[in-house]
């Protein structure tokens, strides 16, 4: 009985760390979404989201 619960312990602590993350990355789905149909611009591919998460300014806003 001690290893199921301990195994369930495990799954929870992995679910509290990852779910910070999972619900950013959902925001950031949905207000690309809402950009996207408001003006037409094209949501961030996944190397200019970690340049822009890094603080790196990609070289086509300049």
């Amino acid at each position: 009985m001690g290893v199921i619960n301990f195994i369930l312990a495990m799954i929870l602590v992995l679910a509290i760390i990852a779910a910070p993350f999972l619900i950013l990355m959902f925001i950031n789905n949905v207000f690309d979404h809402i950009r996207y149909k408001r003006t037409g611009q094209k949501p961030m591919t996944e190397k200019e989201y970690m340049d822009f998460m890094c603080g790196r300014t990609s070289s086509k806003k300049k």
